[in-house]
């Protein structure tokens, strides 16, 4: 059934014309082949399953023979193969045209991926079957509101998106949710659309993202793009203001379908354009979703140009840690800095900026674990970008470059202990009240009063609202300490008392490290400590006491 390939081959499915999900297997090249359909999807079962079964299976004749497929992808196959049929005639589908019991071609074919969807006349995303089909339609139409509205106002008024939605009466029934009219089922629609997990996959970031045009299909409705970026931007954008019941505004503003839309800015402005780093794409995709753990690291690789494909070798048969770890060394090789060890967050129980997909596979602790989801920005990467010359800090000083050795599941990096934490606040869950109101951090003299925003003026205003922000940005999912020398700082979250803080030749910042014994350290994670964050500590103590350091 699957031909060998040759490593530059794909396979196209051709549906048969005969009103049934009965297809054949055609073997091509890059370079020339016919003009087909490309299929973006979630494995596994469908979202809206409509009480079906759970013992229920699913099959189609795939070159005469019967297959059984997934639940999902039997959905979309019943619902898009006669669209493919009048159009284009062939359809990529990961699921059928690899040969999934081989791994060297699922490796092969993988670092193919973004060749192939982008060769595509056209890519579908699926979606599922929508659960109400009335509010699913009128979600489109709304889409198509949105999008002229948007067009109109920034066309005529200003660039400024807040001034364009801000401008339009919220009581307007064709765009806001007014309730008991089409408009609010509307966004009803828009809700169950933004919550779809098919966002939150991925693969999707490169999928959907690329060159060719695609249209997302919940039945046998769709929309495009550009239906889409106008719902994100009208529907955060509106969702600031009071009309705008909370539900709507929780569910969009944050939604995955927005990361989506912006990874498609990154793809058009960054990708082609300037330098995308693989480690910050790694941070991106790592909120995502997939079957396999090795696909964090694969499916980012294709958009990142820093990337050759040897630097991280796409293998299947390899296992998580020796891949992640390929991750460090090519980071190390290629910009030799240990900016990668700020992507590194342990967890912590009963903490809301961690989510831990699985437990297998256990990593050292110096290497990132992309598998986990988290909410936190490391402290080395906040505002910054790799083309600035001047870091936001330098707490190596001098000692700009690492001096390390990877071996046996280990670091061995060069650096100096500094100090040791002796008391630590709870974590910040809720950063601007819990800094602002941590009393026992504060002089005695100072203030912690707090206004409320809606009483200041324009500009304080503007400043508070910042002020929070950044504060949000730093502080969430870490803690406050103090230190046996008198410094104070914000350490990762699975910080203790009497865990010691280090400079490391080639980083920015300070790190956390716990003792184990021989000179061996658990990593914990990057922290800052005022007034040590541009080599002072370097200054306190002799470089004599400088060390070997090494991370397990």
């Amino acid at each position: 059934m699957h031909q060998p390939l040759r490593a530059d081959q794909f396979r196209l499915l051709r549906p048969q014309r005969d009103g049934q999900i009965r297809t054949s297997l055609e073997v091509h090249d890059p370079v020339k082949h016919p003009s087909y359909v490309a299929l973006s999807y979630t494995w596994g079962r469908a979202a809206n399953r409509k009480e079906r079964p759970l013992s229920a299976k699913y099959s189609i004749t795939l070159c005469d023979k019967e297959v059984v497929v997934q639940e999902n992808l039997h959905d979309a196959l019943r619902h898009l193969l006669p669209v493919v049929q009048r159009h284009d005639g062939y359809i990529f589908i990961d699921a059928l045209c690899i040969n999934q019991e081989d791994i060297v071609e699922r490796s092969n074919q993988v670092r193919m991926m973004k060749a192939i969807y982008e060769g595509a006349r056209v890519v579908f995303g699926w979606l599922g079957i929508p659960p109400n089909e009335e509010e699913h339609m009128q979600a489109i139409a709304l889409m198509g509101r949105f999008n002229l509205a948007l067009r109109e106002g920034l066309e005529k008024n200003t660039d400024d998106m807040d001034k364009v939605t801000t401008g339009l009466p919220a009581d307007n029934p064709n765009l806001y949710p007014v309730p008991n009219t089409d408009t609010y089922k509307g966004w009803l629609g828009l809700l169950k659309i933004f919550d779809n997990r098919y966002w939150g996959r991925t693969w999707v970031q490169q999928e959907a993202t690329g060159p060719p045009k695609t249209f997302f299909f919940c039945g046998d409705q769709s929309f495009d793009r550009v239906y889409l970026a106008a719902a994100c931007y009208f529907a955060y954008h509106s969702s600031l203001l009071p009309a705008v019941e909370q539900r709507f505004a929780r569910a969009i503003g944050p939604s995955d379908a927005w990361r989506l839309i912006s990874m498609r800015n990154l793809d058009r402005t960054f990708v082609r354009e300037h330098e995308t780093e693989l480690i910050h794409l790694l941070s991106t995709f790592r909120n995502t979703t997939c079957t396999n753990s090795r696909d964090k690291v694969f499916a980012p690789c294709n958009l990142a140009t820093d990337v050759n494909h040897d630097d991280v070798p796409v293998d299947y048969s390899g296992s998580v840690q020796d891949i992640y770890e390929s991750v460090v060394s090519f980071y190390l090789a290629r910009y030799a800095d240990l900016g990668f060890l700020g992507h590194v967050s342990l967890p912590v129980e009963d903490s809301k900026r961690m989510q831990r997909e699985c437990e297998e596979d256990t990593l050292p602790t110096w290497i990132p674990d992309w598998r986990d989801r988290i909410k936190v920005q490391p402290p080395s990467l906040l505002g910054q970008t790799r083309k600035q010359t001047n870091p936001l800090f330098c707490a190596a000083g001098k000692h700009g470059h690492p001096v390390y050795q990877i071996s046996g599941g280990k670091l061995t990096v060069t650096g100096m202990i500094i100090d040791k934490i002796i008391s630590l606040s709870p974590i910040c869950e809720e950063p601007v009240d819990q800094v602002t109101e941590a009393k026992q951090w504060t002089p005695a003299n100072a203030s912690t009063r707090r206004e409320p925003i809606d009483k200041l003026d324009p500009e304080r205003y503007n400043f508070r609202h910042g002020f929070d922000v950044v504060i949000n940005q730093v502080c969430f999912g870490r803690r406050l300490a103090s230190t046996e020398d008198g410094f104070m700082g914000i350490v990762p979250d699975a910080s203790k008392t009497g865990d010691t803080v280090c400079v490391l030749w080639g980083g920015q910042t300070l790190y956390v490290v716990r003792a184990a014994a021989d000179s061996r350290y658990q990593f914990l994670g990057e922290c800052y400590m005022h007034g040590l964050m541009h080599g002072e500590a370097l200054e306190v103590k002799p470089e004599s006491t400088a060390q070997i350091i090494h991370l397990i």
